[in-house]
């Protein structure tokens, strides 16, 4: 096969060519890297490029007919877009099969082939909204296709100017010692709601590999569809009698040992699990009854246990029942945020494991051979590669999105409003052929007006708002559809710095959830003090020749913001002490979140990090386990210490700006 030949293929099966990087220059993908992400794609091209026949294969792998999968919006006429034979006939039959079971029949009469291969026939019914059935027959020719009828914005539930805590789960602990857990959070969310606050935010909550292979991250969990049982909360189990505090276990370095607290927890779940097993009444028939609700839970257990050593069956029953109780404790945590007006916001990340659960279970869903990543951009210059299989674009629609569907609402089952990670994953992704440098990737288009359908649809369904994580390097298109379907976009203060310019940190627009960093970014303290540079440095991320610029420039933003912020009256007119001290990085906090405040965001959110002025962030993208100890830092304050006054005075601000309306 030509290289030209190779190109062509990889166009048909939405392989882009080239993209432009973050210089704006446009670059080109390899002939290697085309024929590596094709072979990821399910097809036979050896490694001389030879693929016999392939070119006319498309990326729907389907009936000539229909698509595989058909969008329509709700409340308003179905239409589909046939793509007829020469010499098909002018009429045909519709049969659609509803989600509920109801069937509608109807002949299609207004089919006119000689405008073209490819007809719009609009249906003469209306559907509710739902995942239906439809089969057409034209002639000879006949084909089935999902109908996703779903509604074309995401719901707008949170009031307006609202505003919010974000913090790391595990990062949670009391000042007995107590470890991280469900009702920790609970316990934040009853402060932040004193506070003035009605959003409560969190990392993804999601099952984790904690003992081999050990992966912490909750960016690439077990599965996206099960929760993590290391957060439970023992003594509010029945089954324990409230026996059992777990204590924070902390390695020498300051971080939460994760396998050490699920190590300490995992006997008594399992404890507990024997006792309900030999027990009846009430809370055995809610186990039954979960079981029978979510059957694939047994399949996600018998997995689980396929990783440990001792009794398979005990392990079994230990995973289901640690999945039980796991979700009563979210389901209760969401109905207690919900009776004070509150809003559990979750975030869904990209990826999987590639050892996970949801590989095993919907394989076809998945794409082998290859996994997601990024391109070089001005932090990493050689790219990334995040290691996690990409979502198979084909295999995905043949599915029906099953995997996608039961992701959306494990989630939106309990959240109030739900952060799609990377949310340009629903329009393209960038792929690192195994075996290729995080440089040699390619783009991978997908069909992003069907997940937003779907995305759109679950939300509706229960009653949630959405928001894209489109920070970075993100193509306008990206933007647009947030805004044709009402998600909210994302808003970091960090990014929006320009000394150059008054106000030197720009106004987040509306529909934005708006913060000062994430959990990937510098905490403010690291941020105003630099720290954030000498980490990076530190562990590689950077050279000596990056921070002292980079130092140079924070000294001048420093500056420029503390200026900035006097004139306005935000600041004291004169500040006498040190820039990096303490105190003026506490004041500038103040009046940075004010302002956030006093914006027309839907959203703002504080990290709890930020208000005890932490210097080191949870995560240092471009580092591993062995390098650096992510997703594990234990903050130096307790739950009780965030009732300083200091604190509560930096909240105060926020809560007064948000309480006032913006001018129109």
């Amino acid at each position: 096969m030509s290289n030209a030949a190779v190109r062509e293929l990889a166009r048909t099966r939405g392989v882009s060519l080239r993209y432009r990087d973050v210089t704006g220059m446009q670059r080109t993908a390899s002939v290697e890297t085309l024929i590596g992400v094709l072979r990821a794609l399910g097809l036979p091209i050896d490694r001389a490029g030879e693929a016999p026949a392939l070119l006319a294969a498309t990326s729907e792998c389907a009936s000539p007919v229909l698509p595989s999968v058909v969008v329509a919006q709700a409340d308003a006429p179905a239409e589909l877009t046939l793509h007829l034979p020469d010499g098909a006939p002018a009429g045909g039959t519709v049969d659609i099969t509803t989600e509920a079971g109801e069937t509608f029949g109807c002949r299609l009469l207004e089919i006119e082939p000689h405008l073209g291969p490819s007809v719009p026939v609009r249906l003469p019914i209306r559907l509710p909204a739902g995942y239906h059935q439809a089969r057409i027959e034209v002639g000879r020719a006949s084909a089935e296709a999902l109908l996703v009828v779903a509604p074309w914005k995401a719901p707008d539930p949170e009031p307006r100017r609202s505003w919010g805590v974000f913090a790391p789960m595990y990062g949670l602990w009391s000042g007995d010692g107590r470890a991280a857990d469900y009702g920790a959070f609970g316990r934040l969310a009853e402060w932040t709601s004193a506070c003035g606050g009605s959003v409560v935010a969190t990392l993804p909550l999601l099952a984790t590999f904690l003992d081999q292979p050990y992966d912490p991250s909750p960016y690439r969990p077990v599965s996206r569809r099960w929760w993590n049982e290391v957060y439970v909360d023992c003594t509010r189990l029945p089954e324990l009698s409230g026996e059992a505090m777990v204590d924070v276990p902390v390695d020498a370095g300051g971080y939460v040992d994760l396998p050490a607290l699920m190590a300490r927890k995992r006997p008594l779940l399992a404890r507990a699990a024997e006792r309900l097993e030999h027990a009846g009444g009430r809370r055995r028939s809610e186990l039954d009854e979960f079981v029978r609700a979510r059957p694939e839970v047994v399949e996600y257990a018998r997995f689980r246990a396929g990783f440990e050593p001792g009794n398979e069956s005990l392990n079994t029953r230990y995973h289901v029942y640690a999945q039980f109780v796991t979700e009563q404790q979210v389901a209760g945590l969401a109905s207690d945020l919900r009776a004070r007006s509150q809003s559990l916001y979750l975030d869904l990340p990209l990826g999987t494991h590639p050892a996970g659960f949801d590989v095993h279970h919907e394989p076809e869903a998945f794409a082998t051979g290859a996994s997601v990543g990024a391109p070089p951009d001005e932090f990493f210059h050689r790219g990334q590669n995040w290691g996690f299989p990409p979502p198979h674009p084909d295999g995905m629609r043949r599915t029906g999105y099953r995997d996608l569907r039961a992701t959306l609402a494990h989630h939106l089952r309990y959240a109030g409003m739900l952060r799609i990670d990377h949310v340009m994953g629903l329009h393209r992704l960038w792929w690192v052929p195994d075996g290729a440098a995080p440089d040699e990737g390619a783009y991978v288009q997908y069909p992003a007006e069907q997940l937003y359908a779907v995305a759109c649809l679950e939300a509706d369904r229960h009653g949630a708002a959405l928001a894209g994580e489109n920070l970075g390097t993100v193509p306008r298109e990206v933007d647009r559809a947030l805004a044709r379907h009402n998600l909210r976009s994302t808003f970091v203060g960090q990014f929006a710095m320009d000394t150059t310019k008054a106000p030197v940190m720009a106004r987040p627009p509306h529909r934005s959830v708006a913060g000062l960093n994430t959990h990937d970014i510098a905490t403010f303290a690291g941020f105003w003090s630099g720290a954030d540079v000498d980490d990076r440095l530190r562990h590689g991320v950077a050279t000596e020749r990056e921070a002292s610029r980079e130092k140079r420039g924070r000294a001048e933003l420093r500056a420029a913001l503390v200026r900035d912020l006097a004139s306005r009256g935000l600041l004291p007119d004169r500040i006498v002490a040190e820039l990096e001290t303490d105190e003026v990085c506490r004041m500038v906090l103040g009046a940075l979140l004010a302002e956030l405040g006093a914006s027309d965001a839907d959203v703002v959110l504080v990290s709890v990090e930020d208000l005890a002025l932490e210097r080191y962030q949870q995560n240092l993208p471009g580092t591993t386990g062995d390098v650096r100890a992510n997703f594990r830092r234990r903050p130096a304050r307790s739950l009780e210490d965030l009732g300083a006054p200091a604190i509560a005075a930096t909240l105060g601000r926020l809560d007064h700006a948000r309480r006032k309306e913006v001018p129109a």
